[in-house]
């Protein structure tokens, strides 16, 4: 080979290796400028985490909610009777627990030693306006009063007098039985004999036993799928009383401050069996609990659900990248809880384990069970 193709050879390889070099570096550069990544490619020193997960199951949980209560007085069917003077209590007639007809005797009372200082006040004024009233009416006789002071003396001797006839209406003076005004039964004395009442003090707690209903308390997740209307199985807690069918009345929508759950409460049929007071157990049948897209759903365990501000997460696994999703809780049973959400996926496993370290998109290494 002469001198001449061999530097045309040198040339021309190192041409290719140019070319080829040039290549690689912006075959590079366009894999890294990609603003796209692919589910499931793991970019070189990206976070992965460690992850336990389970499948989902289709269907709903078959139990029913249970919740516990008493059976309490209707809206308007209680009375809290008081009286608007200071008052003494004489004595006490019924006791609670006692059914009493409309008219009954309740109470005797009398006025406190200050109410009766008023009402002898009220009568020492009284008496001074009315001789006022009359010097006043004889001077005018005279000509040394004028018809305003006549009518000024006039008016304290009507203020006084009505002012007596106010406290003697309400029996300050002397001692006065309360009565009561409708039939029910005494639930509550809140007075004893010889105790001072002050103005509007409770005295007695009046309810009317025609007028009953339960009230139950749910919790809170539980509540969630719980409708007006339903039908609602009751019972003795003590199994005293046979089984009834009720009808869910309203669901409260804050949390009970002493229980810490939501109260329900469920009218009565006509001719029920149950008192006052008495415990109930309520048992609200899955078919009767509505929620979004009738009885939709998936089954994840409860560790599964993440509470988050007003609502709940969970996270599937997709060609090994963690996927958020918001859901709702239908209802839950022991360490099962039946949630839905868009985009939820049945076919895809639930991360159990190691959900609280994931963000959206985050990539996982899935650990086998042992």
């Amino acid at each position: 080979m002469s001198p001449t193709q061999r530097n045309l050879s040198i040339l021309a390889a190192g041409a290719l290796l140019a070319a080829t070099l040039a290549g690689g570096f912006f075959w590079g550069r366009s894999r890294v400028g990609s603003p796209a990544v692919q589910v499931g490619a793991t970019e070189p020193g990206e976070l992965t985490a460690s992850v336990k997960v389970v499948p989902m199951q289709k269907g709903t949980l078959s139990s029913g909610v249970t919740a516990f209560g008493s059976i309490v007085p209707e809206p308007g069917a209680s009375r809290t009777l008081s009286v608007a003077y200071e008052s003494r209590v004489r004595s006490i007639i019924v006791r609670e627990g006692e059914i009493v007809a409309a008219g009954t005797p309740l109470l005797i009372l009398s006025g406190s030693p200050d109410a009766e200082l008023a009402l002898d006040q009220a009568r020492i004024d009284a008496k001074a306006a009315e001789v006022l009233l009359e010097q006043t009416r004889n001077r005018h006789d005279l000509k040394l009063a004028d018809n305003g002071q006549l009518a000024q003396a006039q008016q304290a001797f009507d203020s006084a007098q009505a002012k007596v006839s106010s406290l003697e209406t309400r029996n300050m003076g002397a001692h006065h039985t309360l009565k009561a005004e409708t039939p029910g039964v005494v639930v509550k004395i809140s007075v004893q004999s010889g105790a001072v009442v002050a103005p509007g003090g409770s005295l007695l707690d009046l309810a009317d036993i025609s007028k009953l209903e339960a009230r139950l308390g749910v919790e809170p997740q539980k509540a969630e799928g719980l409708r007006p209307g339903s039908t609602l199985t009751l019972e003795a807690v003590d199994g005293s009383i046979r089984t009834i069918q009720a009808r869910l009345r309203t669901v409260s929508p804050a949390l009970n401050p002493a229980t810490r759950l939501r109260d329900v409460y469920a009218s009565l049929p006509p001719g029920h069996p149950f008192v006052l007071g008495q415990y109930v157990q309520g048992t609200l049948s899955t078919r009767d609990i509505g929620g979004p897209g009738g009885n939709g759903g998936v089954i994840v365990p409860y560790s599964a659900v993440l509470p988050a501000e007003g609502h709940y997460l969970l996270y599937t696994v997709r060609k090994d990248r963690a996927i958020r999703h918001q859901v709702q809780v239908l209802r839950q049973d022991g360490d099962r809880v039946q949630v839905a959400g868009a985009g939820l996926d049945p076919t895809e496993p639930v991360v159990v384990q190691g959900n609280y370290e994931l963000q959206d998109g985050m990539a996982v290494r899935i650990e086998k069970a042992p």
